[in-house]
């Protein structure tokens, strides 16, 4: 654990939730910019590779929170990380058709 005490568990879970929410604003942003460029251009390859490197790297930065706290805190990681996403998921459910 890095010298991560017991009393650091609290900072630990507070810094794992504030990236996975950052994280997956970020996510859910370079994904609609993404996607709008594919419906655009009908560009494939650009929409794979960008996404595999913001998977690779929001996948690396999970791996590090497991790597240097407690190994949960990926968990919070990740939970916070598809907050955004599913919040906008919800969002777009109850949305009617004709505003989209």
């Amino acid at each position: 654990m890095l010298g991560w005490g017991n009393g650091h568990i609290p900072l630990m879970v507070a810094l794992a939730t504030l990236a996975g929410l950052g994280g997956g604003v970020i996510n859910l942003r370079l994904l609609q910019a993404a996607a709008d460029a594919l419906t655009q251009t009908a560009a494939r390859n650009p929409f794979v590779l960008s996404s595999l490197l913001r998977t690779s790297a929001f996948a690396i930065l999970a791996g590090l929170f497991a790597a240097v706290g407690p190994w949960w805190s990926m968990v919070v990681f990740l939970a916070g990380f598809f907050i955004p996403l599913a919040l906008h998921v919800v969002r777009m459910v109850r949305q009617p058709p004709e505003s989209l």
